[in-house]
């Protein structure tokens, strides 16, 4: 029997990516709140949320938590975090206040480094390249990487020698990918409100 927080180290891992859309609209908390009771992820990216309802996830579900521009991943206490960075993707000198970021945190999952991370990528393809190739160089640097993007189709997204792409939903361009995986490590679980 599992205590609270712990992970099932027989099964799959559940990792869930949620897109709020920014959603204000009665009662998106309540089916968001119901989404997580119903799929209980240990480790799950919300993007579009603000810093309250962030900190409010967290301490409703018991979770840890890191929170950048509209972003935030949570996981339970099984993952042991080290440290959260807090890094900017590259940007164009001609658009110097479009920034984004990359929510970055290295930890450790039974005992094995893991790194989490969550970023949304620019539509302009101009941008979006330099900023995958951002990302790619911060996935080749860890050993192990899970990493939740909301990114335009690409015609090969972050996939390829270092990332392979877990799932995807195209409605809300979502996609997640990890590095060192092997076959049914992650069980991997989207949701929109």
């Amino acid at each position: 029997m599992l205590g609270p927080g712990e992970i099932d180290p027989l099964g799959a891992i559940r990792v869930a990516y949620v897109c709020t859309r920014g959603s204000t609209r009665p009662g998106a908390t309540r089916e968001l709140a119901e989404f997580l009771v119903r799929t209980d992820p240990s480790i799950f990216a919300v993007s579009g949320i603000d810093a309250g309802d962030a900190c409010a996830l967290a301490t409703r579900f018991d979770r840890q938590w890191a929170y950048r521009g509209a972003q935030a991943l949570f996981w339970k206490a099984a993952y042991r975090a080290h440290e959260v960075h807090d890094r900017y993707l590259p940007f164009l000198a001609v658009r110097p206040f479009d920034r984004r970021g990359l929510l970055l945190v290295d930890g450790k999952l039974e005992g094995r480094a893991l790194s989490i991370a969550a970023t949304q990528f620019s539509r302009r393809r101009e941008m979006y390249v330099r900023e995958a190739r951002f990302a790619r160089e911060q996935m080749r640097e860890r050993p192990r990487f899970l990493l939740f993007a909301q990114h335009p189709i690409m015609r090969s997204g972050l996939r390829g020698r270092d990332a392979v792409e877990l799932a995807r939903d195209e409605r809300d361009d979502l996609y997640v990918y990890a590095r060192a995986v092997g076959p049914g490590d992650y069980k991997v679980m989207f949701a929109s409100f």
